[in-house]
C-alpha cells in the first residue's frame, strides 16, 4: 500500500508480543484499524514528551494549590471547632449552675407547699373550733337558732 500523501513509508520490525499489542490498539476506534496511526501518535507523545511533563507540573500546581486550599480550611474547621469546644464548656458550667439553683427553688417551693399546706390545716382546725364554740354558745351559727 502506498503512503499517504505527505507520508513516508517505512518498515519496522517488532517483536512478537508488541506486534500483537500494536493490533490490538489498532482496532480501538479512535484509530480505525490503522496500525500507522497508532504508531505515529505514539511517536509523536514520545517527541513531544515536554507536553506531557508540561501537563504533569501544571497538574502538581493544581494539587499544591488544592492541598494548601484544604489545609487552610483543615485549619479554619480546627479553629470552629475549638471555638465551638470552648463554648460547650461555658454552656455546660452555665448548665450546672442553673441546675444547682432550680435544685434549690425546687426545694423551698416543696418547703412552702408543705408550710401552706399546714396553715391551711390550722386554719380549718380554727374555723371547726371556732363553729363549735359558736353553735353550743349561742344555740346557732351567727345568731340562727339550730334545731335540737
Amino acid at each position: 500500500m502506498p503512503p499517504r500523501k505527505g507520508a513516508v513509508a517505512i518498515n519496522v520490525s517488532l517483536p512478537d508480543h508488541l506486534a500483537q499489542q500494536l493490533a490490538v490498539l489498532a482496532a480501538a476506534p479512535e484509530h480505525h484499524g490503522s496500525k500507522s496511526q497508532v504508531m505515529e501518535t505514539a511517536l509523536r507523545a514520545l517527541i513531544e514528551g515536554t507536553a506531557s511533563t508540561l501537563t504533569a507540573e501544571t497538574f502538581a500546581h493544581q494539587v499544591s494549590t488544592l492541598g494548601a486550599t484544604l489545609t487552610a480550611a483543615i485549619q479554619d474547621l480546627h479553629q470552629s471547632v475549638q471555638a465551638l469546644g470552648q463554648l460547650v464548656q461555658v454552656l455546660s458550667t452555665r448548665t450546672v449552675a442553673l441546675e444547682t439553683r432550680l435544685t434549690a427553688l425546687e426545694g423551698r417551693v416543696t418547703q412552702f407547699v408543705e408550710h401552706q399546706g399546714r396553715q391551711y390545716e390550722e386554719l380549718v382546725r380554727a374555723y371547726d373550733g371556732l363553729k363549735a364554740e359558736r353553735t353550743a354558745a349561742s344555740g346557732g351559727w351567727r345568731g340562727f337558732r339550730t334545731a335540737r
